[in-house]
Parts: C-alpha cells; structure tokens; sequence
C-alpha cells in the first residue's frame, strides 16, 4: 500500500491518521447543540 501514496507513508498510513480525527470531530459536532 505504501507504493500508492509515495512520501505521504502510504495509503494505510493516511487514513489511520484521518479516520481517528474524523471520528472524533463527528462525536463533537453531533455533542454540540
């Protein structure tokens, strides 16, 4: 995977980057009123 993406430590490296930041923004702005 990481041939995909090269310099940014691969496509797998990418999302578990996103994804964790992603979750959380989503549970804050659903919190929110």
């Amino acid at each position: 995977m990481g041939r995909l993406l090269p310099g940014h430590g691969g496509l797998m490296d990418r999302l578990d980057g996103i994804l964790p930041s992603a979750v959380a923004a989503w549970i804050v702005l659903t919190l929110l009123p």
